[in-house]
């Protein structure tokens, strides 16, 4: 199974209508190049309209909408996929978390956009991690498969921030084998998340050196940003292929001439595609 999670920019309104013929291009040929079954929509502005035009190459690959009423999140599954259906939102509608209901592993496949720098500080953006991640341990009580679980989108958080890495928060650890243990703190265990994204962060991995770009005349400034993240449990972690940053659509860059992400003519982030065995 393959999904792909894409921050569309479509805050942007002003630059909106401009993108979005690009976007549908883009994405109707990384669904083919790709093979994608599940596509992960943040801040799309995008119809069914839009989408009646979407060209996937043939009728077994046609995708249906599936219901949702958060607007912070569009998700849509191909008919042949499993089906995925809408669990809970968050009264902010910056969690969005749905089942996947496959046969013998069902799993909770939680989306998150947390607020943006712009508006936040990176302090409150890390204490809004604890309030996402207790909604999320809730809604895993009332689920048989609770602890399958994974987490994706745009966290406004580098792997290495304290809202990632916290105990009370995200507790995304990498490799996987430290995912695999608890952490404990002062005699109590904490339950850890495994975090892929760190190997794929600079420019000694495979593909982009992060999923988001920003320059600044500022003394403490990375450049690039892992901000767009998929943190699997212990229980489903195995069970991950492979996981990496779109830049291309199989035919054509979706970068500048720099390499960044093109937020003038797509979208500022790049898209993070990730494969479970099915």
């Amino acid at each position: 199974m393959k999904f792909l999670f894409w921050n569309l920019k479509g805050n942007d309104a002003v630059t909106w209508q401009d993108r979005k013929t690009n976007i549908l291009k883009h994405l109707s040929r990384m669904v083919a190049h790709y093979q994608i079954d599940y596509l992960l929509l943040a801040e799309s502005k995008l119809v069914p309209n839009d989408w009646s035009n979407f060209n996937l190459g043939n009728a077994n690959s046609k995708f249906v909408i599936a219901e949702n009423v958060n607007p912070r999140f569009q998700v849509l599954y191909r008919v042949a996929s499993t089906e995925i259906s809408w669990v809970y939102n968050t009264p902010d509608n910056r969690l969005s978390i749905w089942n996947v209901a496959l046969a013998e592993k069902p799993f909770l496949l939680c989306l998150v956009h947390f607020p943006s720098h712009q508006f936040w500080d990176k302090e409150s953006i890390s204490e809004h991690a604890g309030e996402v991640i207790n909604q999320i341990r809730l809604q895993e009580t009332q689920f048989s498969h609770s602890l399958r679980t994974i987490i994706v989108g745009d966290f406004n958080m580098n792997p290495y921030d304290a809202g990632m890495l916290s105990s009370l928060k995200f507790a995304a650890v990498s490799p996987r084998e430290l995912a695999a243990k608890k952490r404990t703190v002062q005699q109590k265990e904490y339950r850890l998340f495994y975090n892929p994204m760190w190997s794929h962060f600079g420019d000694r991995s495979q593909g982009p050196p992060g999923t988001y770009f920003y320059k600044s005349a500022e003394h403490v400034n990375p450049g690039w940003h892992m901000l767009d993240q998929v943190l699997l449990s212990p229980e489903i972690m195995d069970e991950l292929q492979d996981v990496q940053i779109i830049d291309s659509d199989g035919r054509e860059t979706m970068s500048t001439e720099a390499g960044q992400p093109n937020g003038r003519r797509i979208s500022d982030h790049f898209a993070v595609l990730f494969t479970l065995l099915s």
